[in-house]
C-alpha cells in the first residue's frame, strides 16, 4: 500500500491524498498532511490516475452535458508549451494579479504545442512539465491539453466553452509576440469575436505595431478589451535558450 500527498489545485477547498493498493487508486480527503510526502507517479498508469484527479477539478467547467458550478465571472487562460516553465512565465502571472480576484480566475494551460501532435512526448516528460508548473505557480493548472495526443488550437476549445458558459467572460494572457501574430492563429477572426479581453505582457513591445494590431483586432470585435501589462525583469529568459543550454551541459 502506498500513501502520498497529492498537491491540491490552488483554490480547491480541501487537501487530498492518493491511496493506492496494487494498481487501484482512490482519493481521500484528510485533515493533516504532516509527515506525508508528495506523491510522485512512478509509472504510466500512476501518471494517468494522477492526471485524472487533477482533471476532475475542472469537470464542472468543461463538462458540456451538465450545468457548471465553477464559480467565476471571468476566466483568463495562459497557454503555452512552457518547456521549461521559468521565471519569465511566472512574472507574466504576477503582472496579471491586479486584474484577478474572486470573480476573475487565471488558469494556466500547458500544451506541448497547439499545432503539433504530442505522441512523441512520453508521459513522464509531460508529467515533469505539468508538476513543475503546478509547484511554481499560485494559480489553477489545467492538465488535459498536455496529455492529449492531438492538436489543440485555442479556437477549438474556446468556442464550445463560450457556448456552454454564456455567463462567463473569456480572456487570454499572451506575450506581445503572440499578440502580433494572432491573425495567424486557427480561425483567428472567429476566436477574437468570442473573447472578452486580451492581457498582453509587454516583452518586445513596439508602439507602432501595437497600435496597428489594436486597430485591426478592434475592427473585428469592437467590444474586445486589450490591456498591456508592462514589463518584468525576466524578459530575456527564453525556454528555447534554456533547453539549448541544458542540452550543452549534458
Amino acid at each position: 500500500m502506498k500513501l502520498g500527498y497529492i498537491e491540491r489545485p490552488h483554490l480547491q477547498p480541501i487537501e487530498l491524498f492518493c491511496l493506492s493498493k496494487e494498481s487501484d487508486f482512490s482519493f481521500e480527503p484528510i485533515i493533516n498532511s504532516k509527515g506525508l510526502e508528495v506523491f510522485t507517479p512512478s509509472s504510466d498508469s500512476e501518471i494517468k490516475q494522477a492526471i485524472k484527479f487533477y482533471s476532475g477539478y475542472f469537470l464542472d467547467l468543461f463538462n458540456f452535458e451538465t450545468k457548471s458550478n465553477f464559480q467565476a465571472k471571468e476566466l483568463t487562460f495562459f497557454g503555452g508549451s512552457f518547456n521549461p516553465w521559468h521565471n519569465g512565465h511566472l512574472a507574466c502571472t504576477h503582472l496579471m494579479e491586479k486584474y484577478l480576484g474572486p470573480d476573475h480566475k487565471l488558469i494556466i494551460a500547458p500544451d506541448i504545442n497547439p499545432w503539433k501532435n504530442n505522441q512523441s512526448i512520453d508521459l513522464k516528460k509531460r508529467w515533469d512539465l505539468f508538476s513543475n508548473v503546478l509547484k511554481s505557480s499560485n494559480y489553477l493548472v489545467y492538465p488535459d491539453f498536455l496529455f492529449q495526443d492531438q492538436k489543440n488550437p485555442t479556437y477549438n476549445w474556446i468556442k464550445p466553452l463560450s457556448q456552454h458558459r454564456e455567463d462567463l467572460k473569456l480572456s487570454l494572457l499572451i506575450g506581445f509576440d503572440s499578440f502580433c501574430s494572432l491573425e495567424k492563429w486557427y480561425e483567428s477572426d472567429a476566436l477574437l469575436k468570442l473573447l472578452n479581453g486580451i492581457y498582453i505582457a509587454s516583452r518586445n513591445d513596439n508602439r507602432m505595431l501595437r497600435e496597428l494590431k489594436q486597430a485591426k483586432y478592434q475592427a473585428i470585435n469592437p467590444h474586445l478589451t486589450m490591456s498591456f501589462l508592462g514589463h518584468h525583469k525576466y524578459e530575456n529568459l527564453s525556454s528555447t535558450q534554456l533547453r539549448q543550454n541544458n542540452h550543452k551541459q549534458k
